[in-house]
């Protein structure tokens, strides 16, 4: 992961809304949970937090007046939503280090049951992505909205087992719930000075096994720790984290 390359297409997506790179950073780390409780490798690590920085890049080709209107969608504002996964993919295609995380970026609204975005069958989605839908999820399930407060532990542990199966890849879901012990402390619930705590003891932990600030799971730890340091002290985000689920 080229994180000179990731910066940028931050600072585009910050000039967009700082409420989405927030709830990327906030997947980002939720996904690498994730992939530590599947024992993926260090690269399958590293393109997974980078596909998942970048999930929603595409999301700056939209119309904020579509993103932000109020009532229901027409069928083609609806279409141009849809979209943002190829909108991101397109932006990204230049850049061949992050070749690796394409299928990530487009298949991140597939479903188990078939009924995403593009309706690829469930052994069809990549493992990246199947853990990226995932991650997305919860993270709008689990951190404060200005429309909602944060789920409790029991109602996302509800949520994620009604839709497993079904939105969620079933394996994955039994995985992450009953088998990894650093699932739980990654979710808000409420508690954002908290939940800082936790990721400085995360990023102290990554330093310590990489040995360099620069190593890319270090790197994305940083910048979504900064994120939560600021976003720690406010009740909501500074603007409603898209959530596009």
């Amino acid at each position: 992961m080229e994180t000179a390359i990731i910066s940028q297409y931050l600072v585009l997506m910050e000039g967009y809304s700082q409420g989405l790179v927030q709830h990327c950073l906030n997947t980002a780390g939720i996904s690498f949970v994730v992939a530590e409780c599947l024992d993926l490798n260090e690269q399958e690590k590293i393109q997974i937090v980078t596909g998942a920085i970048l999930h929603d890049l595409g999301t700056i080709k939209i119309q904020r007046s579509i993103l932000n209107k109020p009532g229901p969608l027409t069928e083609r504002e609806w279409k141009e939503i849809k979209r943002h996964p190829l909108n991101g993919l397109q932006m990204i295609s230049k850049e061949k280090s992050l070749d690796p995380i394409q299928e990530i970026l487009l298949y991140h609204h597939e479903r188990w049951d078939g009924q995403g975005y593009y309706g690829l069958p469930a052994e069809k989605i990549p493992l990246g992505a199947r853990i990226l839908a995932f991650a997305n999820a919860v993270e709008a399930m689990s951190s404060p909205k200005p429309y909602h407060p944060p789920f409790t532990m029991q109602q996302l542990v509800q949520e994620i087992l009604s839709n497993s199966g079904t939105q969620f890849d079933p394996d994955l879901v039994k995985k992450v719930l009953f088998h990894c012990q650093d699932f739980a402390p990654m979710l808000y619930n409420g508690n954002l000075r908290a939940i800082v705590t936790k990721e400085k003891e995360r990023l102290l932990r990554l330093v310590k096994k990489y040995r360099s600030l620069n190593h890319p799971l270090v790197w994305a730890q940083s910048r979504r720790l900064d994120k939560l340091v600021v976003f720690s002290y406010r009740p909501f985000p500074l603007e409603n984290p898209l959530n596009l689920n």
